[in-house]
């Protein structure tokens, strides 16, 4: 190959490394999703979701996606307390929601548990940058969305994500 091609590989590959840095990597993740249609899903930067589990290896995300019972979609859910939250660079507002029918829901997490020390959680925005600026900026979105405490949600999808690089170039996967 041609040396003035490699190095552009090179180079390219070296920022993109240096970009990513900071940057949270989700690996693959089941995610309960929100109908792409829902008018929320159009004030957001990514699909809205509820993550059912992130960090997998592609196989785990099948695997899982697989063992859970598709019977329960359409499920309701309930918009509870806005939160903030920060992890290297990474900041996020999400709610924390509930639903009726969790009990018959093997892998539904309540918040602070041992498993999930967030629960189930709707993101709403996500945000790179230094903690003083972004975390404020994150709190003043956050309270833009408050007025949908108590609002019930419908999911209908439950699906794998591949959730690595910048939260705009995550995708669905297709199996």
């Amino acid at each position: 190959m041609d040396p003035p091609i490699l190095m552009f590989r090179f180079i390219f590959k070296f920022y993109k490394y240096i970009l990513f840095i900071g940057m949270r990597q989700f690996k693959y993740c089941v995610w309960l999703k929100l109908d792409e249609d829902h008018p929320l899903n159009k004030k957001c930067d990514f699909p809205l979701h509820i993550t059912i589990k992130s960090d997998l290896e592609k196989e785990e995300a099948i695997e899982l996606y697989k063992k859970i019972d598709k019977s329960i979609l359409p499920l309701e859910v309930e918009i509870k307390e806005g939160q903030d939250g920060y992890h290297n660079q990474f900041y996020a507002y999400y709610f924390l929601v509930d639903t009726p029918n969790k009990k018959n829901i093997w892998w539904w997490q309540d918040p602070r548990s041992d498993a999930s020390p967030i629960g189930m959680h709707l993101s709403m925005k996500y945000k790179y940058g230094n903690k003083k600026n972004t975390l404020e900026n994150i709190r003043i979105s956050g309270r833009n969305y408050e007025k949908l405490i108590g609002e019930k949600l419908i999911f209908n999808e439950i699906c794998i994500f591949h959730c690595d690089e910048h939260y705009k170039k995550w995708y669905k996967v297709h199996f």
